[in-house]
């Protein structure tokens, strides 16, 4: 069985640091009250309407902060599903990263869901284009 926990915050835009030790400390909330999956809020790393410094907090797939979220989850030994803008190449993704360190460490450490936000779109996802791909 699953125990899941979410967690409703308001990020705060631009600031990933603060975001990114809110994300930690819910984890920990969650590893204490037995949760094997921490839901977060969409873009809840960068901040929901970040405007245009979307583009440049976006950061690959497998940048510093998804990196951080699967150290996390191996810490906390809770999976985590978190929001952030995904850069690759030219493009910006409003992306999710399930990090499950500890689910399949040997395996899949995380998955990458995506949504495109093209060149000229509306810097809030929302109104953007979208697509969807699965990175593994």
């Amino acid at each position: 069985m699953i125990t899941l926990a979410a967690l409703q915050m308001k990020s705060e835009s631009g600031d990933v640091a603060a975001n990114l030790a809110r994300i930690e400390q819910a984890a920990k909330e969650a590893a204490g009250k037995g949760a094997s999956l921490l839901i977060t809020p969409e873009l809840g790393l960068t901040g929901y309407g970040a405007g245009s410094i979307i583009r440049d907090l976006a950061e690959p797939a497998d940048g510093l902060l998804v990196q951080r979220l699967q150290a996390i989850s191996a810490e906390t030994g809770v999976a985590i599903i978190a929001g952030f803008a995904e850069k690759a190449g030219a493009d910006t993704f409003n992306s999710a990263s399930m990090s499950m360190a500890v689910w399949s460490p040997s395996s899949i450490e995380n998955l990458i869901f995506t949504a495109t936000m093209s060149a000229g779109c509306s810097p809030q996802p929302s109104q953007a284009p979208c697509c969807l791909r699965i990175v593994a």
